[in-house]
């Protein structure tokens, strides 16, 4: 999914797409990232489906992904937690985030629903996996991530930041 990019960047990640057999689906305009997250999954038709955000280099990562992702797990080189409710809840970053297709489709894709902008959408994704019975992994794979560059140039991107993360944490005290 080309989610809106720059049109110099569109070029480049076509180019990617085309020397990974991939598909290459462009939104000319930025749809946010869980619908757009979900947009891809419907075509998605390998084994395993990883997520990258645009500002990220990355080596190998397709051998990395093919030897750490197992069935039962959600795998990325990210692996955070937070303070939510009174528990620790950990996540997988989304902008490198892999699992079984079998695995995304269980849990519905990204909840493109109760989320308003950006943000908080991986939170929901791995509290959701691990409420199902998946591991997440942290992994090290040969990625980096220019941290927000496509945020900080993204009019708005955290306008709805506190919004979503009182949603999550209304999810997580109604799970209790």
């Amino acid at each position: 999914m080309d989610n809106g990019s720059r049109e110099q960047w569109a070029s480049e990640i076509r180019k990617m797409v085309d020397r990974l057999d991939g598909k290459y689906i462009r939104n000319e305009e930025n749809r946010l990232f869980a619908p757009a997250n979900n947009q891809g999954l419907e075509v998605a038709d390998g084994e395993i489906v990883l997520f990258l955000n645009n500002d990220i280099k990355a080596e190998n990562l397709v051998k990395d992904v093919q030897i750490d992702v197992m069935p039962d797990m959600i795998c990325g080189p990210s692996k955070m937690s937070r303070l939510v409710a009174g528990l620790k809840i950990s996540y997988i970053e989304g902008w490198c985030i892999a699992a079984y297709k079998t695995v995304w489709d269980d849990l519905g894709g990204w909840n493109d629903k109760d989320y308003q902008g950006l943000y908080w959408e991986d939170n929901d994704l791995c509290y959701r996996a691990i409420q199902k019975g998946y591991e997440l992994k942290e992994t090290r794979w040969n990625v980096w991530h220019f941290n927000n560059y496509t945020s900080r140039s993204t009019p708005g991107a955290y306008d709805h930041s506190a919004h979503n993360q009182q949603v999550f944490e209304g999810k997580v005290r109604a799970s209790q």
